[in-house]
């Protein structure tokens, strides 16, 4: 019996001693190993219970004077062993725990270079986005400025013409101009320059608003001629038929930035335009109309339209289906964020004929607080 008591307690012995010496493996593992203490102290237990109620119970064995002995040793052995398993756990559990709290920071500082690397990432998209935005409305304004030049040039140029036929026929008349033909002269001349007038009206209106944070309430109707005088100039030269329709009310107006909308919707207008490159019969329909509290302008083309599997990622940033050169692939993208901004949507409602879609709201608050002009 003293055989399996001294077995006990050694199996305890070792169980300390390899704990003690072997704690830091046992730690920088996370105690994958401590499996083998724990089945090894556990074993020392049921020895130890097992001996000791032998033992207790065992009259043979209380008969012996072994008994005394027996305990006072064994007990004496036990209460050690205790005592110094548990001041070894102690040892152990503070060394995992203060293991622990530096793993802990160790995440926590991390975690925080990863957030700090993300929002600088995230700033920086933000700044990209910006310059490709910027870049996007310089470039539509630049369009928009070679329409323009291009329409007041037309009218310039017939001043002139009219200017020098009658200087030519002062001239050959030797001065006997007959009143009638200067009279009919000047009248085409006035009525060329009341074209002009109203080309810088337009401009007018199209640039009103030009700072992104004044909005102004437009009125629908001036904004659907203002478009359709802007392209249907380029529409005419493409040799494209250009129709215009407008079922809108003379006093619908909404709440946007003019400029800014005009801009998305010749953006539109120029894509169709490019899609039908290789179209012989070309055309082009502006529908525009009002559906409960909100202004839909349609652009429909019948061109190849559009693959279905690439109907949402032509509003991705960056993604173009023109070829090197042709497109930038950043004007969907930005012309979406632009009506989201007016509290309105752009989206692609049919892939053949391609049918484009911007609805904004007749009186709807906008995402950014702005200004507003009336």
């Amino acid at each position: 019996m003293i055989y399996f008591l001294s077995l006990g307690i050694l199996f305890l012995l070792y169980s300390l001693l390899y704990s003690l010496k072997y704690r830091h493996i046992f730690l920088r593992n996370e105690f994958k190993n401590g499996y083998i203490i724990q089945n090894v102290l556990i074993s020392s237990f049921i020895i130890l219970y097992f001996c000791f109620g032998y033992v207790l119970f065992n009259k043979d064995f209380i008969s012996s004077n072994q008994i005394t002995v027996t305990i006072l040793f064994s007990g004496s052995i036990f209460v050690l062993l205790l005592v110094k398993i548990s001041s070894s756990m102690i040892v152990i559990l503070s060394e995992f725990n203060e293991n622990l709290e530096q793993k802990v920071l160790d995440k926590n500082a991390e975690l925080l270079r990863s957030q700090k690397e993300l929002e600088l990432k995230i700033e920086q998209l933000k700044d990209t986005q910006d310059r490709l935005s910027q870049a996007s409305k310089l470039t539509a304004m630049g369009e928009m400025a070679g329409q323009i030049a291009h329409e007041i040039n037309t009218p310039v140029g017939a001043i002139v013409l009219l200017t020098q036929t009658l200087q030519s026929q002062i001239k050959k008349s030797q001065g006997d101009v007959k009143p009638e033909t200067i009279e009919k002269g000047l009248a085409k001349i006035l009525k060329v320059t009341d074209s002009i007038s109203q080309i810088v009206s337009s401009l007018r209106r199209i640039f009103t608003g030009r700072n992104s944070k004044i909005i102004t309430m437009t009125n629908v109707n001036e904004l659907v001629r203002d478009v359709a005088w802007l392209f249907g100039e380029k529409a005419k030269r493409g040799g494209i038929h250009f129709i215009v329709e407008n079922d809108v009310t003379e006093d619908t107006e909404i709440l946007c930035r003019s400029t800014e909308i005009i801009q998305v919707i010749n953006n539109l207008l120029n894509n169709a335009y490019d899609a039908l490159a290789d179209v012989s019969e070309r055309s082009i329909e502006f529908r525009v109309f009002s559906q409960e509290n909100a202004v839909h302008f349609l652009i429909i083309d019948n061109g190849g339209g559009v693959p279905g599997d690439l109907r949402e990622k032509i509003f991705e940033s960056q993604f173009t289906t023109k070829g090197p050169g042709v497109g930038s692939g950043i004007g969907l993208s930005i012309s979406r964020k632009i009506a989201v901004d007016h509290g309105g949507t752009l989206e692609l409602l049919a892939s053949l004929p391609t049918t484009f879609s911007l609805t904004l709201p007749v009186h709807k608050k906008l995402n950014e607080s702005s200004e507003v002009e009336t």
